[in-house]
């Protein structure tokens, strides 16, 4: 199935009904950073599987998805309120969070 690794999934979903369809794979597969960004631990397999998915949920002419994969040791920097409240513990690898 292969190693997992990082991948930024971003986008803009003209439709309300497509958009919780896209939400919905989403959050299946990854952890919300943003109103529409997750960020996704998954194996290239699980990915592709995901592309796929996605693809027979949007438009392609109205709508506009975006997986970047990320380095195997991101950094970020983040202001404003935190990603994740006290207590919250997630089974995957994050950046570091730069302050």
């Amino acid at each position: 199935m292969g190693s997992k690794r990082l991948y930024l999934l971003c986008y803009d979903i003209a439709s309300p009904g497509r958009w919780r369809g896209v939400v919905k794979l989403a959050q299946d597969h990854g952890v919300r950073l943003q109103y529409s960004v997750f960020l996704l631990h998954v194996s290239p397999a699980v990915k592709d599987d995901l592309v796929s998915r996605l693809e027979q949920v949007i438009n392609p002419r109205e709508d506009d998805v975006r997986i970047y994969p990320l380095p195997e040791k991101p950094e970020w920097e983040a202001w404003g309120r935190p990603l994740f409240v006290d207590g919250v513990v997630l089974n995957m690898p994050l950046p570091k969070r730069i302050e």
